[in-house]
């Protein structure tokens, strides 16, 4: 009995080990395959921020739809991050400054604290702007050597609330522009454009110049040394400063127009050589500081040609980055109709910058929703999802809002109406603060988008941008397509993880795919959500295989309008496809180029012509391994725009082949892939 129950002791042990052995890779592999989620709703109704969700798991295999499809390519990196943040202005801090005590420390918390936004990044103005209390400059009367000049006038409110927001985090990145220079260094003799009262925006129309003039050129580059040194003296270093606010802009609050040349002559010859010889190399210098528009009317030169010029004149050698704001060009249905105009084909103008000038920082130094109030309002949250998601997508380093804080009307102002809207509104007749559904936004953005991560590259099926394209980014500008899904990804520096960021800014809720390393999962966003998906990356797979290779195939259509060759599925063009004869056994086989470990293909079928079909690999071409058979009538395929694109993953097989082979048909006519790429395992 005793050497029968040990047999059986020893048994069980041996069983438990071998389970516990199962139950510890099980819990590994699922600690790999985890998707922590944060979500954040800003719509109707109780809004929250960053709310613990249950997990997702990712799968090895599966089908994927085409509406909303997103590729984290994690072994594609791209430009360093900056941060998030807004603009500490007069008018803003007097807001702020009209309440007690705890309301007060409720608005620096709401935005510096850890537990709030946690912003990164705090923008001010040189001099008054158009949200001040009152019009001044540093030096108000003319001298030969600016021996008036004081900051004095910030000493009650802009400095305080810098310094408060820098007991929160002391790396806290600041940033300045000028709105205009003393009013008797420029033409007009005046601080404001549109001298003679031609409206707002009204760029050229002016009869009178509001620029600056040459003579003034040191004695103005000397007024920027100053006020970096008299901030320095109270505590606070800035990381960049701009030329000008808004370069050609001439509304009727504080402005000035700078020229290409004009700019050009005052950056090379003043004032980059004043801040290297005062010690300010280090501050990071701006240029143009206005909207992304080439061409618009009214906007003098355009976002491209000013930029692109500077950057190759000898002023170049000065100049850190592009500094650039939201406002889209003038629309008049949106006008009539007081709705937002959103400047939605702009991203390929930054992509331009960041394609051809990739040590040129970019950074959206400025947006807001003008035309009023918009108290609890969806529209400036939606668009702040929109342009903060595109904007980084492609290439931008930083972003900043404008007034962290106004009062209800929109204001306070000093001189014209351009009442705007903030994420948080102070109701001063009773203190009470409003936190409008844009502030859940950007607490969301700025806790999850951090200093010194990287982006990581992302494609989306639901965006008709592709890598590497920067002239043509979205069909058009149909507000259609401002509803559903944007995607932008981010390396974790702390935890190795990347942090994908999704909104759905439509009223409906979206399906959505997320792909990484040759696994799936699906998942829905609801209605007016940012989620953030926090991935433990598969840093060794490349879904670009195909790319820049050849393909063949044992027949296709000829037409003598269309192009139906091999080589259009894998040209990474979703319009375009490869068609065989209208025969079962048709293949087209892709050379990699050299041997492979292969662990997957992805299929983009027309019409659904999932067919039964095989995947086989080969290091010669002549002798083949069978890597899936795959029999379409049995797959999961998700039907959208009738087009059926299918995920096929497989242990890996090595290989410098990889063909489709069909096998049945599943209609009469001959088989029709749009893409067709490789997922290999490097």
């Amino acid at each position: 009995m005793r050497k029968k129950l040990s047999l059986v002791i020893v048994t069980l042990l041996v069983v438990n080990l071998f389970s516990i052995t199962a139950v510890y890779a099980e819990n590994a592999k699922n600690q790999v395959n985890e998707i922590q989620v944060w979500e954040s709703y800003f719509g109707e109704g109780e809004k929250y921020a960053l709310k613990k969700m249950d997990s997702l798991y990712f799968t090895d295999s599966g089908a994927w739809g085409k509406g909303n499809v997103i590729n984290i390519l994690s072994h594609e990196l791209d430009q360093k991050m900056i941060g998030i943040g807004g603009a500490l202005t007069e008018s803003a801090v007097s807001v702020i400054n009209s309440l007690p005590a705890d309301k007060q420390q409720e608005i620096y918390d709401a935005y510096y604290d850890e537990s709030g936004a946690n912003y990164s990044i705090v923008r001010t103005h040189i001099g008054s702007c158009d949200f001040s209390t009152s019009e001044y400059t540093y030096a108000p009367t003319e001298t030969s050597d600016l021996s008036n000049f004081s900051i004095d006038p910030d000493k009650d409110d802009i400095i305080p609330a810098i310094k408060r927001a820098l007991t929160y985090n002391a790396y806290l990145k600041v940033f300045a522009a000028p709105w205009a220079p003393p009013g008797w260094m420029k033409h007009s003799g005046i601080r404001y454009g549109n001298g003679d009262g031609s409206g707002i925006n009204a760029g050229s129309v002016s009869s009178i110049p509001n620029h600056i003039l040459p003579k003034y050129y040191p004695l103005y580059a000397k007024y920027f040394v100053e006020y970096l040194k008299a901030y320095k003296e109270e505590g606070i270093d800035f990381y960049s400063i701009s030329v000008q606010n808004e370069a050609q802009n001439n509304p009727n609050w504080e402005a000035c127009t700078w020229s290409i040349n004009t700019t050009i002559d005052f950056i090379s010859n003043h004032l980059g050589p004043r801040l290297n010889e005062e010690g300010f190399e280090d501050v990071k210098l701006l240029v143009w500081d206005w909207d992304k528009q080439e061409g618009a009317v009214g906007k003098g030169d355009g976002f491209i040609s000013f930029n692109k010029a500077l950057l190759q004149s000898s002023a170049s050698k000065y100049i850190d980055g592009i500094g650039f704001h939201w406002y889209g060009p003038l629309d008049l249905a949106d006008e009539i109709v007081k709705r937002p105009t959103w400047a939605v084909d702009d991203f390929k103008n930054i992509a331009y910058f960041h394609k051809n000038y990739p040590n040129t920082l970019l950074v959206a130094t400025e947006g807001c929703q003008e035309k009023g109030p918009w108290l609890n309002s969806l529209d400036p949250a939606k668009r702040y999802v929109f342009d903060m998601i595109n904007d980084f997508k492609f290439g931008t380093t930083g972003w900043i809002d404008w007034n962290i804080v106004l009062n209800t009307s929109g204001g306070p102002l000093h001189r014209e109406t351009n009442y705007c809207h903030a994420p948080m509104m102070v109701d001063t007749t009773n203190n009470n603060i409003i936190y409008n559904p844009a502030y859940y936004v950007f607490k969301h953005m700025s806790r999850t988008i951090r200093p010194n991560e990287v982006r990581v590259e992302t494609e989306s099926t639901s965006r008709t941008y592709r890598k590497g394209d920067v002239t043509t980014v979205f069909d058009d500008k149909d507000y259609e397509f401002t509803k559903g899904l944007h995607e932008v990804a981010f390396l974790d520096n702390e935890t190795g993880r990347i942090k994908l960021v999704v909104g759905n800014i439509s009223n409906k809720v979206q399906e959505c795919v997320i792909r990484e390393g040759g696994r799936y999962v699906t998942t829905s966003i609801k209605p007016y959500t940012l989620v953030t998906f926090s991935i433990a990356p598969t840093l060794d797979i490349d879904y670009n295989a195909a790319s820049n290779k050849s393909a063949t195939a044992s027949s296709y259509e000829s037409n003598p309008f269309h192009d139906y060759s091999p080589s259009q599925a894998i040209d990474g063009d979703t319009d375009t496809r490869w068609a065989s004869d209208w025969e079962d056994e048709e293949s087209i086989t892709i050379d990699l180029g050299e041997e492979k470990s292969v662990v997957g293909v992805d299929l983009l079928w027309e019409n659904g012509w999932t067919n039964e079909y095989e995947i086989l690999v080969s290091s010669n071409n002549t002798n083949w391994t069978t890597a899936k058979h795959v029999n379409g009538s049995n797959m999961d395929i998700i039907e959208i725009d009738d087009m059926y694109p299918t995920t096929i993953n497989f242990a890996p097989v090595t290989g410098r082949y990889v063909m489709l082979k069909g096998v049945n048909r599943n209609q009469s006519y001959g088989y029709s892939l749009y893409e067709m790429q490789i997922v290999i395992r490097d």
